[in-house]
C-alpha cells in the first residue's frame, strides 16, 4: 500500500480524523478491526485505518488469543462520517477499489499452512441463537453442505440473522467447511462497534415514495397518485386469479429498480411457476429471489423465509432501503403449516410487519399479495396494513393490467407521499374516472401533473 498516494486519494478522510484527539481516533480504529490501536502514534494509525475502513488494505486479522475485545465506544455517527467521507472519495478516484475483495493470506505458526482458506464466499448469516451460525445462499435457500461459521467469530464481529457476508472458506478433511476469514459485513468493512437493533429504533409514518409508475405502465402510474406507497409502508394487493396480481408484483419490482437502483428487493415466492421464476431472476439478478416452484416439496422454505424477513431488518439498520414482495401470502400459509411447531397466521402476520420507517435509519417495504381478501390470511394482516391495493376484473380499461379497482384502494395519510400539484393531480384524476371512465383516467396519468 502506497501511503502518500492513499493520503491523497484520501485527504479529506484524514483531515477529518487528524481534527480528532488520539483517544477517539483509538475508538474509531477498533471500530474498523484494527489490532492494539495503542501502539501506534495518530499519523501511522490513521494511515492503517483509512487503508482498512478504505478497502485498500485488507482486514486485519481477528486475534483469538487473550480476553475478548469489547466493542468500540466509537459514536455511530463519527462511524458513518467516516464511511461517508471514504465513498465520496473513492468515488473520485479514476480507478476506485474494486468490488472483490482482495485475496487474503495470513499465516499462522503452522509452516504447512499457507493461507485461511481456498474459495470466497457471499452468503447470509443464520444463527441459531447460541452455538455456530451458519453461511447461507445470498437469496436465503440452504444446504446441508453450508459453511459454518464459529461461535467465537459470531461473537467477534456481532453477527446477527440475515448480515450479509463475504470471507474465505476452508474445508477441513473429514469436517464441514468453515469460514477462517471475513472480508465484508453488509457491503462495507466489519465493524465492531454495537449496531441498532431494528425493533428499538422507532417506527414513522412514510414520507417519501417509492414510485410504482416508474416503468410505464399505466395501471401503476394513476397508483402513484390515487393510493401512492411510501418507503415502509405495509401494503397487501387482494384481488382473485385473473386480474394480474403477479403481474403488478413484477412491475413494481421494476420501477422500483429503474428509480430507486441502491434499494435491495427481495422476493418470497413460495408457490411459482418454473418459468415465471427464471424470469425474475433473468430480470433482477441482484435481487434476492427466494421461490419454491408448484409441485416441489417446500422443505426448509418456511425456515428460508423468516431468514429473508431479517435480512431486510438488517437493511433498514444500515440505513438502506430494502423492498420486500411476497406471492402470495396464501402460499405462504400453507407452508408454514408444513412446518413443525410454525403457527402460520402468526408466522405470515409477523413478516408482514416487518415493513415500517425507521427514524434515524432506513425502511422496509412489504408488497404481499393475498389472493382471496376475505381469508383468514388476509384478514389477520389487513388491521396492520397501511395500504390496500385492491384488483377487480371489471375496474380495469380494456387490455389494461393490473386491474386496479381504484375506487375501493387506499392508502392511509396519502397526502403526506404527494407534493401540492400532486394532490391537484390525483383530484383531477379522480373527477376524470368518475365523468370519462378508467380508459381516459390512465391515459391522463400516463401524462403526469405537468401536462
Amino acid at each position: 500500500m502506497d501511503e502518500a498516494k492513499l493520503l491523497r486519494d484520501f485527504e479529506p478522510v484524514y483531515e477529518y480524523l487528524d481534527g480528532h484527539n488520539i483517544y477517539e481516533v483509538r475508538n474509531l480504529a477498533r471500530a474498523f478491526g484494527i489490532n492494539s490501536p495503542t501502539s501506534e502514534k495518530k499519523h501511522a494509525l490513521i494511515v492503517r485505518l483509512i487503508g482498512v475502513a478504505s478497502g485498500m488494505a485488507p482486514p486485519e486479522q481477528r486475534s483469538n488469543k487473550g480476553a475478548r475485545v469489547k466493542a468500540s465506544d466509537a459514536s455511530a455517527e463519527r462511524v458513518a462520517k467516516v464511511r461517508s467521507l471514504i465513498e465520496e472519495c473513492a468515488a473520485q478516484l479514476v480507478y476506485p477499489p474494486a468490488g472483490e475483495p482482495p485475496r487474503l493470506e495470513f499465516h499462522d505458526a503452522d509452516p504447512a499452512r499457507r493461507g485461511y482458506g481456498e474459495r470466497c464466499l457471499l452468503g447470509m448469516v443464520e444463527t441459531n441463537g447460541r452455538g455456530p451460525a451458519f453461511l447461507r445462499a445470498a437469496d436465503g435457500s440452504s444446504s446441508e453442505s453450508d459453511p459454518v461459521i464459529s461461535e467465537k467469530k459470531v461473537r467477534a464481529y456481532r453477527l446477527r440473522d440475515g448480515d450479509l457476508i463475504s470471507g474465505y472458506v476452508s474445508a477441513e478433511k473429514g469436517g464441514p467447511a468453515e469460514m477462517t476469514e471475513f472480508s465484508a459485513v453488509n457491503g462495507a468493512q466489519p465493524l465492531f462497534i454495537e449496531r441498532p437493533l431494528f425493533d428499538e429504533l422507532p417506527a414513522v409514518y412514510p414520507e417519501e415514495r417509492v414510485p410504482l409508475g416508474a416503468g410505464g405502465n399505466a395501471a401503476l402510474c394513476a397508483a402513484d397518485y390515487l393510493c401512492p406507497v411510501g418507503k415502509g409502508q405495509r401494503a397487501m394487493i387482494c384481488g382473485r386469479p385473473g386480474t394480474g396480481k403477479s403481474l403488478l408484483v413484477r412491475e413494481a419490482a421494476a420501477s422500483v429498480q429503474r428509480a430507486m437502483p441502491e434499494a435491495e428487493l427481495l422476493f418470497i415466492l413460495p408457490a411459482f411457476r418454473p418459468e415465471e421464476e427464471t424470469e425474475l431472476r433473468e430480470m433482477f439478478p441482484r435481487a434476492a429471489v427466494l421461490a419454491c416452484a408448484y409441485g416441489r416439496p417446500a422443505g426448509n422454505f418456511a425456515r428460508n423465509a423468516k431468514l429473508l424477513a431479517e435480512r431486510a431488518k438488517r437493511v433498514a439498520e444500515s440505513g438502506r432501503d430494502a423492498v420486500l414482495l411476497v406471492d402470495s401470502l396464501d402460499a405462504l400459509a400453507r407452508v408454514f403449516r408444513e412446518a413443525p411447531a410454525q403457527n402460520a397466521v402468526y408466522e405470515c402476520e409477523k413478516l408482514f410487519t416487518v415493513g415500517r420507517q425507521l427514524r434515524g435509519a432506513g425502511s422496509v417495504t412489504v408488497l404481499a399479495v393475498a389472493p382471496d381478501e376475505a381469508g383468514e390470511i388476509a384478514q389477520a394482516c389487513a388491521g396492520a396494513a397501511n395500504a390496500v391495493l385492491y384488483l377487480a376484473e371489471e375496474a380495469a380499461a380494456p387490455g389494461v393490467y393490473p386491474a386496479i379497482d381504484f375506487s375501493r384502494s387506499a392508502t392511509r395519510r396519502a397526502e403526506t407521499l404527494l407534493r401540492e400539484e400532486e394532490k391537484a393531480f390525483a383530484r383531477t384524476l379522480r373527477e376524470t374516472l368518475a365523468d370519462e371512465g378508467a380508459a381516459a383516467m390512465l391515459r391522463r396519468a400516463q401524462e403526469g401533473p405537468q401536462n
